[in-house]
């Protein structure tokens, strides 16, 4: 799966997300005072956002290790300081 796979499903699930969570919230509000509706509002929102929580931190991990830090010339300047000793005297 391309990075750009993962990214379409990572926007897909944030919006599906949101959509959930203001669905849910406007049905809570028009319902004040049921427990049960309550309970499973929280039920919802908490499973989608652990899913969208998942999909983000999934894609965070994908881009991290796809996209290693670049160090130039790392290797070549602890050689020079190494090797200036030898080259003054």
């Amino acid at each position: 799966m391309s990075w750009l796979d993962h990214f379409a499903e990572l926007i897909h699930r944030i919006h599906e997300t949101h959509g959930v969570v203001k669905s849910l919230t406007r049905l809570a509000r028009e319902r004040p005072g049921d427990p049960k509706l309550g309970e499973y509002v929280e039920k919802t929102v908490t499973e989608d956002l652990d899913r969208a929580e998942t999909a983000l931190l999934s894609f965070h991990d994908y881009l991290k290790i796809n996209s290693p830090i670049l160090k130039r010339n790392t290797v070549h300047l602890i050689l020079d300081e190494v090797l200036k000793p030898t080259r003054c005297g």
